[in-house]
């Protein structure tokens, strides 16, 4: 542009603002979304998990004293439950794509599975919308990638062509 200002039309500097302040939005939104961290805290917690079933399925295996028994299971208990108190949530979106959600109808033959959920079709929609929308911001980034990257051919034709 440097060269030729008219190289993405009358209007390209505002072209590359705006996507130079979308991709500096994009950027900082992923910078403090924390994954890492998040990340950290889910793997800890999810170790803890395992290590209360192991200790629960060995004593179940090894304890035979009626007493014994009942305070270990009361202690793993206490460590279970403080555990998921402390443990990071998953977000109404982690739900939404992880259930099958049907259109409740009385005379359909329903699965009985947890993962299923028969809803209205207010509610269902509400949910399929709340995923478009996740998946529409979670590809901001990416599409402001190629979009400079699309952007950038008019560049590379002019200093191949000269």
């Amino acid at each position: 542009m440097l060269k030729d200002a008219t190289i993405y039309g009358p209007n390209g500097a505002y072209l590359w603002c705006a996507i130079g302040v979308l991709t500096l939005i994009a950027s900082l939104v992923i910078a403090n979304a924390g994954y890492g961290e998040k990340a950290a805290l889910l793997f800890e917690a999810y170790r803890q998990f395992q290590r209360i079933s192991v200790d629960a399925d060995f004593a179940s295996r090894t304890l035979r004293l009626r007493g014994s028994r009942q305070r270990t299971f009361e202690r793993l208990n206490s460590e279970y439950q403080l555990l998921l108190d402390r443990t990071p949530n998953h977000s109404p979106v982690d739900f939404a794509r992880a259930m099958t959600w049907r259109l409740d109808r009385e005379d359909a033959a329903k699965p009985e599975r947890p993962s299923y959920r028969y809803v209205s079709l207010v509610e269902l929609a509400k949910w399929r919308a709340l995923i478009a929308l996740d998946i529409g911001i979670n590809c901001i980034p990416i599409v402001l990638a190629m979009g400079s990257a699309a952007l950038l051919v008019p560049t590379l034709a002019w200093m191949i062509g000269g």
